[in-house]
């Protein structure tokens, strides 16, 4: 008996002695703007990002043991006090990982230097590919879509509508892609060229413009291509749309990409008599998705984020908030634990290779898109190559999602309708 119990004592410390050593509670840094031009997204983003944590100290913490506390600091909608907000989480705040980065016009050189310092860096609201691109990040990951998904999703769009709805081939199918001339703008026009050709559709032009740019000029070169289909990447539809009416530019379809627009905001700038069955790539907003589509988790989690800021935002929970939350949430709910369970605690390098181990289903996360990031040595390392941006199409006065499926709440109606400006005769 004696040498039994010695055996059972010797099991349980041996059992112990291979539990991480997790100090608590896990202190998270939230970096976003609270001041300056971006304070608002980053505001928004912030409350979303709280609300993660919040959730998962409903359940007892990260692996339902170990609670979490947010450290915030304040990116000031600019580099320098990007700079000095993350060093400061870093050095003095000694928080496990840095979550956040509201605007891409400083993200680059703050991850940068966070990877200098050997920190988890969580990028949950900036898009630039100019992050990840060529960086080969081995502790950086970024849940929420790249610029170029703004691009891809919009000709992958076109391929799966090409027979059904137009009843030709994507080679048969000519597309001119045309884009202001910002880093933004031009991101999403190389990456539909480039996912255009994969897919075998016929460019016919390419082109960008700036405020010295002669948009007759311009316009007038699309015309003579003859195109199908328009592809507009930038902010401001109001070139656009000017340029294909004065010219008399008709096609099938047309789509806008990056401007991040409602309804309502078109009819603002005097172009709503010609929104039916435009075409413009949007955040998905969960609070209006079938939630039969996602798995039972993911669609209670929508409710419970619903419930809690809905009051807060009467006119819906900004886009901001959602992808904030759902890259927390896959941080906390999915990451964490893995690298506690299997890499021996919350150093950076155990979250990177519990991140790198991660493997979310479409479907399961409350933005519908899985999650998966780009290995190292990949030109895109450590972005999640899984999610996607929405297309939605003015139908009925509004902008209603119609792509990907397992998101959509419309059915497309292609091509453009008879009495558009826009339509082919």
């Amino acid at each position: 008996m004696r040498s039994f119990l010695l055996l059972a004592a010797a099991a349980v410390l041996a059992g112990c002695a291979t539990q991480p050593a997790i100090e608590q509670p896990i202190r998270i840094g939230l970096l976003y703007d609270s001041s300056g031009a971006f304070a608002a997204s980053g505001g928004a983003a912030r409350v979303g990002a709280e609300l993660a944590i919040e959730m998962i100290n409903q359940r007892g913490g990260v692996a339902g043991r170990y609670r979490v506390v947010a450290v915030s600091g304040d990116s000031g909608s600019n580099t320098a006090a990007a700079l000095a907000a993350a060093e400061k989480l870093v050095r003095a705040d000694k928080v496990v990982a840095v979550v956040g980065l509201s605007s891409s016009s400083y993200a680059p050189p703050v991850v940068d230097r966070l990877e200098s310092l050997g920190a988890l860096t969580w990028v949950t609201s900036a898009i630039d590919n100019a992050v990840f691109l060529d960086k080969n990040r081995q502790l950086t990951f970024r849940v929420l879509v790249g610029t170029d998904s703004f691009g891809t999703v919009s000709v992958r769009y076109l391929q799966a509508m090409a027979q059904p709805r137009l009843g030709k081939a994507p080679r048969d199918l000519r597309l001119a892609v045309v884009n202001e001339s910002h880093a933004f703008a031009q991101a999403i026009a190389d990456a539909n060229v480039s996912e255009a050709k994969k897919l075998g559709f016929a460019i016919v032009f390419t082109g960008s413009y700036g405020k010295d740019t002669s948009l007759a000029d311009l316009f007038a070169r699309v015309k003579a291509a003859q195109p199908d289909i328009v592809l507009h990447a930038g902010y401001d539809p109001v070139p656009l749309w000017q340029s294909m009416r004065s010219q008399d530019i008709r096609v099938l379809a047309m789509l806008g990409q990056g401007m991040n627009q409602t309804a309502q905001s078109f009819r603002d700038k005097g172009l709503g008599a010609d929104l039916e069955g435009f075409h413009t790539t949007t955040g998905i907003d969960p609070a209006a998705l079938d939630l039969t589509r996602l798995t039972p988790a993911a669609a209670a989690t929508v409710r419970q984020v619903t419930a809690a800021l809905g009051p807060r935002y009467p006119g819906g929970i900004p886009n901001f908030s959602w992808s904030a939350f759902n890259a927390t949430w896959v941080l906390l709910d999915d990451v964490l634990p893995r690298a506690i369970a299997r890499h021996g605690g919350l150093a950076p390098q155990a979250i990177a290779a519990a991140a790198r181990e991660t493997d979310i289903a479409e479907g399961a996360t409350v933005l519908g898109h899985g999650v998966g990031f780009f290995p190292p040595g990949h030109v895109l390392a450590g972005q999640n190559e899984r999610a996607y941006t929405g297309v939605s199409q003015a139908i009925g006065g509004e902008f209603r999602l119609v792509y990907p499926p397992i998101v959509a709440r419309a059915q497309p109606a292609m091509p453009y309708p008879g009495l558009s400006p826009f339509a082919r005769r």
